[in-house]
């Protein structure tokens, strides 16, 4: 138990995230169980964060100081968010049969779920036109995705309370179910249905020849905890 408390202090005490920053101010790139991991993860990163246009700096700082001066003021191009409105919007999107279609929904909901990503797929299925075509598929299908993402976020925002990164494995461990959930290519929690493994069912063998000495310490506090 002394390995599991230890784990629940990284969590709760010295929790450390690494952020960028652009025009539009800071922004997320993952959260780390304390600040060793979290610079680890910025020294790796760092080349090509920086090298993308627009991108000032990248650095880290506190959970607690993220959480009280730079989580309020962040939207990542959102201007208006109805959650009312998103399951007809889906339905519509879905049931569209051409490029006139999709830009009716677009201007429709446009004050109502507003966002720059969102609005670039929508973007993108209304020059493709063709209905058929794979760009239009693919376009709708990254809108409706986006949506389903805003649906999720109260659910997701609550789950990653529990989660914290083995960045050595690239997964994150929920300290509350024992669930390992893989992490995607920004750094972030993969919380889609079907993703997750239980950490008695995952390759045990696999892990410890990629695990690093601090991710293993939490990993093996967490295989005690969930122990039958």
């Amino acid at each position: 138990m002394k390995n599991v408390k230890l784990f629940e202090e990284f969590i709760n005490e010295a929790s450390f995230v690494v952020w960028y920053e652009d025009e539009k101010g800071k922004h997320l790139l993952g959260t780390f169980h304390n600040k060793k991991a979290a610079e680890k993860y910025k020294s790796e990163e760092e080349d090509e964060v920086l090298n993308h246009v627009g991108v000032k700096a990248i650095g880290t700082m506190s959970k607690n100081v993220w959480d009280k001066k730079e989580a309020p003021y962040i939207n990542e191009g959102i201007w208006a968010m109805n959650k009312s409105k998103i399951k007809p919007f889906i339905k519509e999107l879905e049931n569209a049969n051409d490029a006139n279609d999709v830009k009716k929904i677009q201007k429709k909901y446009w004050n109502l779920v507003g966002d720059d990503s969102l609005m670039d797929y929508l973007d993108n299925a209304i020059k493709a036109k063709d209905i058929s075509s794979d760009d239009f598929q693919d376009a709708i299908a990254d809108a409706v995705g986006r949506l389903r993402d805003f649906m999720n976020e109260s659910l997701v925002a609550e789950a990653k309370k529990d989660l914290v990164a083995l960045q050595s494995i690239g997964a994150y461990i929920d300290q509350k179910t024992g669930m390992i959930h893989p992490m995607k290519r920004n750094g972030k929690p993969d919380l889609d249905p079907g993703m997750e493994v239980f950490i008695h069912d995952a390759d045990h063998y696999e892990i410890m020849d990629q695990i690093e000495d601090e991710d293993e310490e939490i990993y093996q506090a967490m295989l005690k905890k969930f122990e039958d």
